[in-house]
């Protein structure tokens, strides 16, 4: 079973030599590629509270970063962040509300359209098991063990420096 620290370090181990993305954007001047260097890490949740709490549990409590974190409480903000970074994972709720696609199902969605996102994880309040894993999600967590794992290498962190 894979954990969110982990898979964190495994995505933004190194932002140069891991992970560069040819970007179509031309260069100044010039119309080769320009390589784009940044980890972007884009967090989708329809509670505003719960997607800050994420982004700060991965800012303050991972050992591994992305360069850049943006925020979407919607598919259709999301979209839009999408079509204006250059997106790198993806971290999405599962239950995005009612009339809303899953997270799930956005993923795979988002992977065939943006090819610049190189790993994707559905988080759930609910059981994962009850999650049916589709194309394009690379793994699901559930919250609590998220929250969990965050605290455990905050911790850690704080033994080893005492």
């Amino acid at each position: 079973m894979v954990c969110l620290r982990d898979a964190l370090a495994q995505i933004f181990h190194s932002s140069v030599t891991q992970n560069a993305n040819k970007s179509l954007l031309p260069k100044e001047g010039g119309c080769e590629p320009k390589m784009e260097d940044k980890n972007i890490l884009l967090i989708v949740d329809d509670n505003p509270f719960t997607a800050t709490t994420v982004k700060q549990l991965i800012e303050k409590r991972s050992s591994e970063k992305p360069d850049e974190i943006l925020l979407a409480v919607s598919p259709a903000q999301a979209e839009k962040q999408l079509q204006n970074h250059l997106v790198t994972a993806v971290l999405c709720d599962y239950d995005l509300g009612h009339r809303v696609p899953t997270g799930n199902v956005l993923i795979q969605k988002w992977r065939q359209e943006y090819p610049t996102i190189k790993s994707a994880f559905v988080y759930t309040g609910a059981d994962t098991k009850d999650i049916p894993k589709t194309q394009g999600v690379d793994a699901i967590f559930s919250k609590a063990s998220m929250t969990q794992e965050m605290t455990n290498l905050d911790s850690s962190k704080r033994a080893k420096t005492e």
